[in-house]
């Protein structure tokens, strides 16, 4: 038969989550407020973009369907406050962007099937590639 540890305690191990969830939410919300008073400037001088495997080699426009696998961490952006970018979609939402060739692209998955996913929002020409000499 299972038994629990004599000192285990489920409401501590409650308390201790909804702990770390303020935790993280107010973290979230001070990366957000130094992302808005920190903006980068645009176009950004970036390495050339190495289309990960999977990722199709193409110009993608809001709408179109896009491979999961081009949310490579080496391409992400963090929040689109930091970018100065707008959002038609949802003004108040700090949505993520990953590089995908030359344009910053929001990228949503359903969330019952991780290979659905769409182009939700994109900033063309963000990035510029630099020339190494």
């Amino acid at each position: 038969m299972w038994t629990c540890h004599r000192n285990f305690r489920p409401g501590r191990v409650l308390m201790a989550l909804i702990g770390a969830a303020i935790v993280y939410a107010l973290w979230q919300r001070h990366q957000d407020t130094l992302d808005k008073e920190n903006p980068v400037n645009l176009p950004i001088v970036a390495d050339a973009y190495v289309w990960p495997t999977g990722c199709d080699e193409k110009i993608y426009e809001r709408g179109d369907n896009i491979s999961w696998k081009s949310q490579s961490s080496k391409y992400y952006m963090r929040s689109r406050l930091k970018y100065r970018f707008s959002s038609d979609i949802n003004p108040k939402n700090t949505s993520y962007y990953y590089m995908v060739g030359n344009d910053a692209i929001n990228i949503t998955c359903s969330m019952f099937y991780i290979g659905n996913c769409k182009v939700s929002e994109i900033v063309k020409g963000t990035f510029e590639v630099k020339r190494h000499e």
